[in-house]
């Protein structure tokens, strides 16, 4: 075997500087595991940079609200919040590679946003997003089981979706028994939220598809709405009233089926 002494001082120096680095990673991981990271994409510049500014200072806020101290509680552990917010700058191509660098670099254990296009990169890494789209027509498939819908009653009424978006992470973060994107996944399905917003959980077929969405006209006029056809089979007595001379789900907003 050859000794260490025989090898030039360079060599033994960048040999040193190795074995430090791959002694000081384990540490690094086990500090990551101590906390929860949650990335937000918004338009922070741009021509809806002033909206995107506005629902960042929305989400502190709703963060604050659901945990005063900072500090998240799953399972039987306690985790440190930590968010971290990427500016798309009104780009979709931009707001996929911020998904994709959260996911794969951050290890972010679920995304916030606005951008459709931050779909497929989250449903590929089974990460849970939580989409707060405006757009009144988006519909999703069942295939995208990893993305909540958390629709806006309007374009500029992003305050209540945002708050409905965290406290239902808030709510699933009670159910998960540890805070793993697999699990966060299917206590986003689970959840119930019982709040003065109103939530969707069902597609236009009645199938329960593990979205919560906020209805986007809630006065439901007329019983006409973008949900579907027809109210979900299974709505009960308590969620339906009479609008506009219909039987309707408040739910919904469409006649309820026969």
């Amino acid at each position: 075997m050859a000794s260490l002494k025989n090898f030039p001082r360079g060599i033994l120096s960048c040999i040193g500087a190795l074995l430090l680095s791959l002694y000081l990673v384990p540490a690094a991981a086990q500090s990551s595991d101590d906390r929860i990271k949650i990335a937000i994409i918004e338009d922070l510049s741009g021509p809806l940079g002033e909206r995107g500014q506005k629902a960042v200072a929305a989400y502190q806020e709703a963060f604050k609200r659901s945990w005063p101290n900072g500090y998240v509680s799953v399972g039987s552990s306690t985790f440190k919040l930590e968010t971290i917010t990427y500016d798309a700058g009104g780009k979709p191509d931009v707001a996929a590679m911020y998904t994709r660098l959260a996911i794969q670099n951050e290890r972010v254990a679920v995304v916030f946003s606005p951008h459709i296009s931050s779909i497929s990169i989250a449903n590929d890494a089974k990460v849970p997003l939580i989409l707060t789209s405006a757009n009144p027509n988006l519909v999703l498939d069942k295939a995208e089981a990893s993305t909540f819908y958390i629709r806006a009653p309007s374009t500029d009424d992003f305050g209540k979706q945002i708050k409905l978006a965290v406290r239902t992470l808030h709510d699933a973060m009670k159910l998960a028994p540890e805070p793993s994107s697999e699990k966060l996944i299917r206590a986003l399905r689970d959840v119930q939220v019982t709040a003065e917003l109103d939530q969707i959980r069902f597609d236009k077929f009645g199938n329960n598809t593990g979205r919560v969405v906020y209805r986007f006209r809630p006065d439901a006029a007329g019983c006409s709405d973008s949900c579907g056809t027809t109210c979900p089979t299974n709505c009960g007595d308590t969620a339906c009233s009479k609008s506009g001379g219909n039987e309707c789900c408040s739910i919904c907003g469409m006649p309820r089926p026969k």
